[in-house]
């Protein structure tokens, strides 16, 4: 629970800061920093939703509001709640980029994500696959010769090693 709770903070905090200053900011997410799916889901709320409104309490909306005021107010628009939420989530959404990484010797990581939020995967605008290391190439190869029954044990494993060389 207090990781998931250190996850939501850190996109909380990045979240207002890309809403009230107007920053850019790059989050790297490793597999080891979303451990359960509940890790998982507070990112699809803001990958794939992309409001994030629930995420704060009436006191941190307050501050957002007043923050928000004097910035609507010095770009000469009429103040209103609704617009404030508007661009603050706006400013979120233009400045934000989230990059999730699954290392490729964890495949079982990724199709798991895959499985339990596949609008996550389809959110993004580039995926980027790992190196494959020569151990999990071996891996890949012995698993789709071995289909072959002509091949003996043997013979699948040492294929799978030239292969790879």
């Amino acid at each position: 629970e207090l990781e998931r709770l250190m996850i939501f903070k850190l996109l909380k905090t990045t979240c207002t800061q890309c809403g009230l200053e107007d920053k850019r900011v790059v989050l790297l997410i490793t597999s080891d920093d979303i451990p359960t799916p509940a890790h998982m889901a507070v990112v699809q709320d803001l990958l794939v939703a992309g409001s994030v409104g629930h995420w704060y309490s009436s006191e941190d909306r307050v501050q957002i509001m007043n923050a928000m005021r004097s910035i609507i107010l010095k770009s000469g628009l009429l103040f209103t709640e609704d617009l404030a939420w508007e661009m603050f989530n706006s400013n979120i959404l233009r400045n934000i980029r989230v990059v999730l990484t699954f290392p490729a010797v964890d495949g079982h990581a990724f199709q798991r994500c895959v499985r339990l939020f596949p609008a996550v995967v389809s959110a993004p605008s580039l995926i980027i696959e790992d190196h494959w290391s020569q151990e999990i190439m071996i891996d890949t190869a012995d698993h789709y010769l071995h289909e072959n029954p002509r091949f003996s044990k043997d013979l699948v494993h040492g294929l799978s090693r030239l292969l790879v060389e």
